[in-house]
């Protein structure tokens, strides 16, 4: 987090508190988080309300309602699939496909229920297992950013690894400045673009993955297959004003693949912008000017 004027280090200690109280909500590697409690509640009792708070009511409501719009490509119940490769763990490696079919749950993302009389959610089947990793992420860097303005800073960037959150203008005025990771070399760039006030994400086969027999196995899956998405993409970069938005939408892109993505922003075209790359050509929205060597496809609404 790099903060800017008088508030500066205040609100760079804010924002740094505020992440660390929210990684004990949706962290699944903490035993004790919130997520990993309310799983387990929900499972011993299916059909009983579990309270939640508010800001995991926010994730997941954000996680069901583009879990609907996306078809299921973005799916916030397939913990036990994602524990199964363990993708960026020590032990990550192919399970057995007979495994894997046997965690399939089609629109599994259905049988959780948020209910915001009493703030508190439902599961259908204690099949499910909350994970927001698609989603968490985009939600702390905009409860950052919210800590940031409260301290009264203007002018802040914030990268959490893949999520980029920018804070106003930079202190001479003018905007920030965004790069583009190559999925193929870590250390070069595909793009770059200029953003003020906005999210920029990435999701991409290059983040968390580990290689067998020559072929690599990332850790975005498709709730469909159980496997790796295998969609032709490389790299989906979200921008938009909301980060929880950006970050859910990245994934989900990335899992439809090129041409569905593509038709998904046509039905949301006010919502975000984004950045397709498929290893030869970037497919870029409208919204969106970019410095890149690469060809660019601009995609028509």
């Amino acid at each position: 987090v790099r903060a800017y004027g008088a508030h500066g280090k205040e609100g760079v200690e804010a924002a740094f508190a505020r992440a660390k109280e929210l990684e004990q909500v949706f962290s699944n590697t903490i035993a004790d988080s919130e997520v990993n409690q309310v799983n387990q509640a929900a499972k011993a009792a299916v059909g009983t309300e579990v309270p939640i708070s508010a800001d995991m009511a926010h994730v997941l409501e954000t996680a069901l309602e583009y879990g609907e719009k996306s078809g299921g490509m973005l799916d916030c119940t397939i913990g036990d699939l994602i524990d199964l490769w363990g993708i960026g763990t020590d032990h990550a490696a192919i399970p057995a496909d007979g495994k894997i079919q046997a965690l399939l749950r089609p629109d599994g993302w259905k049988d959780v229920s948020y209910h915001a009389e009493s703030g508190s959610l439902t599961f259908a089947s204690d099949a499910v297992t909350l994970n927001f990793g698609a989603v968490a992420k985009g939600y702390i860097s905009d409860a950052m950013k919210t800590a940031l303005e409260e301290t009264g800073v203007t002018s802040a960037l914030m990268s959490l690894g893949g999520n980029v959150m920018t804070l106003g203008v930079k202190p001479d005025g003018s905007s920030w400045t965004v790069a583009i990771t190559d999925p193929f070399s870590p250390d070069s760039l595909i793009a770059s673009l200029h953003v003020t006030d906005q999210a920029v994400v990435t999701s991409g086969n290059y983040e968390k993955y580990f290689e067998e027999n020559g072929k690599r196995y990332h850790h975005i899956l498709d709730p469909a297959t159980g496997y790796p998405a295998d969609t032709g993409l490389l790299s989906v970069t979200v921008v938009s004003s909301d980060g929880t938005l950006a970050d859910a939408l990245s994934t989900a892109l990335f899992v439809m693949g090129k041409d569905r993505a593509q038709d998904f922003w046509r039905e949301h075209p006010s919502e975000f912008d984004m950045i397709l790359y498929d290893g030869t050509a970037l497919y870029v929205t409208p919204g969106l000017t970019l410095d890149t060597t690469y060809p660019v496809t601009e995609v028509t609404p």
